[in-house]
């Protein structure tokens, strides 16, 4: 893959494994890394000179390590002796592809300092365009109004505002994040419980009827049992 696919490809990874800010940080360091060296792969790195350079714990390094080994990102192996240094691969590089553009080290972008060596996860989220980073903007009760005329649902749109203003836009647990797909979920529920209303009256007649029946059978036979004793 080229240097534009190995990124395209860990972003698309990124949906199904919802890297964390480590992980992320971790995968582009080690890429600035192979870059810097001229995509020598796989090359070595110090296993605790690169914990310390993003002042990380252990174990904290080790779980980044192993999650982007296990999404088919990285490969690496320790060796053995003083300092530890890992022999780590790129999956996906073919160095033939990379023009010699690339063969030289990026901009201080990507330098070694430690405050730009965090590699600034915000901002890489941001240019990676992915739903679920998506802002949620709650809406006003004229947007909200103006949805449900469209879809002719009947729903009241300030109770909606005023419901989930109640409950700080969350949905469960989690923030709520397509304010119209809730509503269409109000819909949902609201004919559910216009249906179970609806059968509950049915049962009530149902049983209004039978009841009507037996009370007329009973008071068919009172009277038949009368006038037997009226003609005895």
């Amino acid at each position: 893959m080229t240097y534009i696919e190995l990124i395209n490809d860990f972003w698309q990874k990124d949906i199904e494994y919802a890297f964390s800010d480590k992980e992320i940080a971790l995968y582009f360091y080690l890429l600035k890394t192979c870059n810097s060296i001229g995509w020598k792969n796989p090359f070595g790195l110090s296993n605790s000179i690169t914990a310390v350079k993003f002042n990380w714990g252990k174990q904290a390094f080790d779980t980044a390590k192993l999650n982007l080994q296990k999404a088919g990102l990285i490969d690496f192996k320790g060796s053995h002796g003083r300092g530890k240094v890992y022999q780590y691969e790129i999956k996906g590089i073919q160095t033939d592809q990379f023009s010699p553009t690339f063969s030289q080290p990026f901009s201080t972008t990507f330098s070694d300092q430690k405050a730009e060596t965090s590699l600034d996860i915000d901002k890489i989220r941001n240019n990676n365009y992915n739903e679920r980073h998506v802002v949620f903007v709650i809406p006003s009760v004229t947007e909200i109004e103006e949805y449900c005329l469209a879809r002719v649902n009947g729903i009241n749109a300030t109770q909606f505002f005023d419901y989930y203003q109640s409950k700080g836009w969350c949905v469960g647990k989690g923030r709520m994040k397509d304010w119209r797909a809730a509503i269409r979920t109000w819909e949902r529920n609201v004919k559910k419980n216009i249906d179970y209303g609806q059968k509950i009256t049915k049962d009530n007649q149902r049983i209004d009827d039978s009841a009507r029946r037996k009370a007329e059978i009973v008071e068919r036979a009172v009277r038949a049992t009368a006038e037997c004793d009226i003609r005895g």
